[in-house]
């Protein structure tokens, strides 16, 4: 039977989750334009696809590279692309590297991306005054319709002093929930890790006194 752990918040972890992973469900505007460009194409007749190679994919701050990418059409009103290895999805602050992931455009913006791995990655970059949040999961799930983030198989994130695993995390950036789901084995469990702060050396020598004297 299931262990579920619903609507739960974990101080400092649901905040990690959020800013790591909320920037890249911000899409560009419509307006801003997207361009395609790769090594070479082909025409793949019997699947009716095009197919690039050392493709990239950028719209604004968005970047997206892979070996491979491939869709029914050069349409991103309404597309979906199949990228193949050394797959990386990149914005200003963060970046997702997985093996493969599938890309769903429409009305010229990304609405959702699905990175598969063994594991996907994920890193945000912080501002100077915060930790680097990294995070790990066999998918990692980026549905900006749905505004939620989903990691899947062994799903990890952790900023350093603080983690969470679990089978599937799943971030709802509109309710601002954290609902993390194991299967009830001991491996897969929801486990949280709180690492506290180091304290100052009881060893260190205690300032003498000032009495005033010169």
């Amino acid at each position: 039977m299931a262990s579920t752990s619903p609507n739960r918040r974990w101080p400092g972890l649901t905040p990690v989750l959020a800013s790591a992973l909320a920037l890249w469900l911000t899409a560009a505007p419509a307006q801003v334009p997207i361009s395609l460009d790769a090594e070479s194409s082909e025409l793949d007749l019997k699947n009716q696809r095009l197919v690039f190679t050392n493709a990239r994919i950028s719209q604004g701050d968005l970047k997206v590279d892979a070996d491979s990418a491939a869709s029914e059409n050069l349409d991103f009103a309404n597309a979906v692309w199949e990228l193949e290895g050394s797959v990386r999805i990149e914005s200003a602050d963060g970046v997702v590297e997985a093996a493969s992931a599938t890309l769903n455009f429409r009305n010229h913006r990304l609405v959702r991306a699905l990175a598969r791995g063994r594991p996907a990655r994920f890193e945000r970059t912080p501002p100077a005054d915060e930790r680097e949040i990294r995070g790990t999961a066999g998918e990692i799930d980026l549905d900006a319709t749905g505004r939620t983030v989903t990691l899947t198989g062994d799903a990890s994130v952790t900023d350093g002093a603080s983690a969470i695993t679990g089978r599937r995390l799943t971030y709802n950036l509109v309710e601002d929930r954290l609902l993390a789901t194991s299967d009830g084995s001991p491996d897969e469990r929801v486990r949280v890790v709180i690492v506290p702060p180091e304290e100052e050396s009881e060893d260190t020598p205690a300032e003498p006194p000032d009495n005033g004297d010169p």
